[in-house]
This record gives C-alpha cells, structure tokens and sequence, in this order.
C-alpha cells in the first residue's frame, strides 16, 4: 500500500488529498557462489502491478538489481576445520 501525505521537489512541495494505492509486488532473488565460495553474485527482479484505479504517480512496473560480494575471513567453515 502506498499513501502520501506530502510530496515534495526541488520545484516545490504540497500536501496529497488522495486515497491509498495498493500493489502487488512479486519478485525473484537468486544467488551463484565462485571461487570456492569466496566470492558470490546476487541478482533480483521484481515487477510492480497496480491493484488501485487511478493510480496518480509514475512508477517502474520493471525493477532489476545486480551485485558482487566478497566473502572475508577464515578458510573454511567451523565444521571443516574440526
């Protein structure tokens, strides 16, 4: 759900007389480890789909991430060094 009381740019700023909005927002998150799982990638999609009529502000129906980690520390897992 998504309900503004108060919007505001650098052009200027106003209160928002509107009902709430609501989404339904689904996505997918996915994670590949390398490098003797020292390194790992992460990746998410997700879509944005109005549940609401008139919807009164732009939106992305589309949203992609991506990422890089490095995992630091010791060697191996408590397990194998036991």
């Amino acid at each position: 759900m998504v309900d503004f009381y108060h919007f505001s740019t650098e052009l200027g700023q106003g209160s928002v007389q509107e009902d709430p909005k609501f989404f339904f927002e689904p996505a997918i998150v996915g994670r590949a480890n390398f490098a003797n799982n020292h390194l790992f990638a992460i990746f998410q999609a997700g879509v944005s789909l109005g549940i609401s009529d008139d919807i009164y502000f732009h939106r992305r129906t589309l949203q992609v991430s991506a990422g890089l980690g490095l995992r630091l520390g010791a060697a191996g897992t408590l397990v194998n060094r036991l």
